[in-house]
């Protein structure tokens, strides 16, 4: 199937936002919607508008997204790819204390990515072009862009026979021209509208957990997405959102370049309505940012398996498969 049309959205939040992570509690939360996340709730919009036909005739390879990244202004924050590659040190990589902010950065704007893509020196290696895990090629002191506070909140039983109680919930605020992005990839026009429209219905209902207190409220924009200059020397591909591989086989094609790099994550959790008292199965993907070999003659390519996450260890009432797509998008450099 042909991908032909690829767009890149623009996020603007509203109100605050909070995302689970793999701690699961309200203390601490990701400020990124992970790419697995992002295709549940294009589904979970879609039955709410009424549109279940659209889930039934979907096939799982008719479109792909990516994970939600930082965005400030202009610049687009990547994940830091996950690859060992040489290339000639100069004086700045040779301080300890350089390496060690290259080491904790996790993100890194565009022109950084395309040299690190390419095997090059990425350049930008004084303490100027770091802040936290920002690693930029333009020098900023302090993330103000995004910002995050853990605040109170009251938990009331509803039968008023237990007592109050208080938990915290970190919320992720945004300034007015930053917020998140992703990529989208479409196998038609008719496909791409249906996902805008759940994403217009979600811009309204909320992202993330607490939509029912008015959090993760957003606008969106989309446009092209940007012509990325590289010049490499490698035949490797590096992961936009959460990747499960289709056989072990494919793993072991992915893993024939000694280049390659990766983290897992653990990904599983609650149901949503009305299923809310029964936890998935649990299934671990490679992260953002994961580095694999690659056959694809593409630039973009989609790539990965859906699983199915019912409960299969308890009874529960549910007649229904529970799918995680570990399908996303890849560069390919």
């Amino acid at each position: 199937m042909e991908f032909n049309n690829s767009q890149l959205y623009k996020l603007s939040f509203t109100t605050p936002l909070h995302i689970s992570n793999e701690r699961g509690d309200y203390s601490s939360g990701s400020a990124i919607i992970q790419s697995d996340a992002l295709y549940a709730a294009v589904c979970w919009a879609w039955n709410a508008l009424g549109k279940p036909e659209w889930i039934d005739d979907l096939p799982t390879n008719s479109f792909g997204l990516s994970s939600c990244f930082p965005y400030n202004g202009k610049t687009l924050f990547f994940p830091r790819p996950r690859f060992t590659y040489a290339y000639d040190k100069d004086a700045n990589q040779d301080d300890t204390a350089i390496r060690k902010k290259i080491k904790k950065a996790e993100w890194v704007d565009l022109p950084i990515l395309e040299k690190m893509l390419a095997g090059n020196d990425p350049g930008f290696n004084n303490a100027e072009n770091f802040t936290g895990n920002f690693w930029s090629s333009n020098k900023f002191d302090g993330i103000h862009f995004l910002q995050s506070a853990v605040v109170p909140r009251v938990m009331v039983p509803r039968d008023g026979q237990a007592d109050t109680s208080i938990f915290y919930i970190e919320k992720h605020f945004f300034e007015k021209d930053a917020g998140l992005y992703f990529l989208a990839m479409y196998s038609s026009t008719v496909i791409q509208q249906r996902v805008e429209a759940a994403f217009s219905f979600l811009a309204e209902e909320g992202m993330g957990t607490d939509r029912n207190v008015g959090h993760g409220k957003f606008t969106f924009t989309s446009s092209e997405f940007p012509t990325l200059n590289i010049q490499s020397k490698f035949n490797l591909c590096y992961s936009l959102g959460l990747f499960l591989p289709e056989s072990k086989d494919a793993i072991a094609q992915l893993f024939s370049s000694p280049q390659k790099g990766y983290e897992l994550v653990k990904r599983g959790g609650w149901l949503s309505e009305p299923y809310q008292t029964w936890r998935k199965k649990h299934v671990y993907m490679f992260k953002e940012g994961s580095v694999f070999a690659t056959t694809s003659h593409k630039n973009l390519f989609l790539m990965g398996a859906t699983v199915d996450l019912k409960p299969t260890s308890v009874h529960t009432p549910i007649q229904h498969a529970i799918w995680r797509c570990g399908r996303t998008i890849f560069i390919k450099f």
